[in-house]
C-alpha cells in the first residue's frame, strides 16, 4: 500500500510539470505567430495568401500530424504521399511554445 502512495505521489508531481500534450498552446498567440512568420506567403486561410489552403487542416489532420508538417515536412510528406513543389521547408528550430501554439491555432481551422 505504501508503494501506491509513493507512485501516486510521483505521478502527481510530475504531471504538474509535464510539458502540455500536442496542440495544447493558445489559438490565438499561434495566429499571430502565423502572421508575424509570413506563413500566408506559401499558405491561405479564408482566401487570403498562397496557394496551400489550411482552411480545414483542422479537421483533416491530428494535432501531432500537424505538428510533424511543421517541424518534419520531409516525412510528413512521405506519410502523406505528397508531391506538393517545392516542398514545405522544415521549421525544427522554433521554439516548442511557438510550434504548440501554432498547432493550437491551425486546429481551430475547421470547416462546418
Amino acid at each position: 500500500m505504501k508503494h501506491f502512495a509513493l507512485f501516486a505521489v510521483i505521478a502527481a508531481v510530475a504531471a504538474a510539470f509535464t510539458a502540455p500534450a500536442f496542440g495544447q498552446g493558445k489559438a490565438a498567440d499561434g495566429q499571430a505567430f502565423y502572421a508575424t512568420q509570413n506563413c500566408k506567403m506559401c499558405h491561405s486561410v479564408a482566401a487570403k495568401g498562397g496557394k496551400i489552403a489550411l482552411d480545414n487542416v483542422g479537421g483533416k489532420l491530428k494535432a501531432e500530424d500537424i505538428r510533424e508538417w511543421i517541424v518534419s515536412p520531409k516525412t510528413a510528406a512521405v506519410k502523406a504521399k505528397s508531391t506538393a513543389k517545392p516542398p514545405m521547408i522544415s521549421y525544427d528550430k522554433l521554439a516548442k511554445t511557438d510550434v504548440d501554439n501554432l498547432v493550437a491555432y491551425l486546429q481551430t481551422l475547421k470547416q462546418q
